[in-house]
């Protein structure tokens, strides 16, 4: 039999469109990605929507307390105060926030910052990642999954909230989930005001061995792979609800 194909197991289709030759061609555009990148970037420019962004936290009270009480303590985030005063950690960031000014409570564009302070931010640029030709392949069933994220939210100017992001995109295998790419994303959202998402990089993921490559293909030669398309525009308030818990930043 061949090698690294289980017995009982057909191989993957060798032709053009199978498994293993999609994941090569994906792997080698990500060692010169800059057309991806480019096209991503386009997408994103036209999804995102500070109108749709701002109406979900309009409506949505509590994301705030939310924010403190369940992201602060696990992300990197700083805080910078209307007089230009940098806050960092995590109980100097909530006592903060329980003593804040009027500016920053009942609905005013700061207490909106509190509320998108956390990772339902990022579902436009997760949706501009899977449309057609991005980075994250739905119908191969690839996933994209934050392994950092730093928040900054900025009273003093604006109010504006900056988010710098990596991302790993993974595919199912037969031990789990293989890592093909690392992506840097960012995000910067001022409320009534602008909402913009960028793909700053994109490259092969670090850990990707030959050997990971080849149990992918075998794994997605033996599934129907994912959603087959992901229509452009703004993230569905769904999605964003979706992301709202302490282990959730998946595409």
């Amino acid at each position: 039999r061949p090698d690294g194909v289980p017995v009982g197991r057909p191989p993957p289709p060798a032709g053009p469109d199978g498994p293993r030759q999609r994941l090569d061609a994906y792997v080698a555009a990500l060692s010169r990605p800059d057309d991806m990148v480019r096209r991503t970037n386009v997408r994103l420019h036209g999804a995102a929507s500070e109108r749709d962004l701002t109406a979900y936290y309009r409506s949505r009270p509590g994301l705030g307390a939310y924010t403190v009480a369940e992201e602060v303590g696990r992300m990197d985030y700083t805080i910078v105060t209307e007089d230009g005063t940098e806050i960092i950690g995590a109980e100097r960031i909530r006592h903060f926030f329980h003593a804040r000014p009027p500016s920053q409570r009942d609905g005013a564009p700061g207490e909106l910052l509190w509320r998108a302070g956390n990772q339902s931010v990022l579902a436009d640029v997760l949706v501009g990642l899977m449309d057609g030709g991005g980075p994250v392949v739905p119908e191969l069933g690839m996933s994209a999954v934050a392994t950092e994220a730093f928040f900054r939210l900025d009273f003093g100017a604006g109010p504006r909230l900056s988010v710098l992001a990596t991302l790993d995109v993974a595919v199912p295998s037969d031990s789990g989930r293989v890592a093909l790419a690392r992506l840097e994303v960012s995000v910067e959202y001022v409320p009534d005001g602008r909402l913009t998402a960028v793909l700053m990089g994109a490259a092969p993921h670090p850990e990707l061995s030959e050997a990971a490559l080849r149990s992918a293909a075998e794994a997605l030669g033996m599934s129907d792979g994912g959603e087959r398309s992901v229509a452009a525009g703004p993230a569905p308030p769904g999605l964003r609800d979706a992301l709202l818990r302490p282990d959730a930043l998946a595409a």
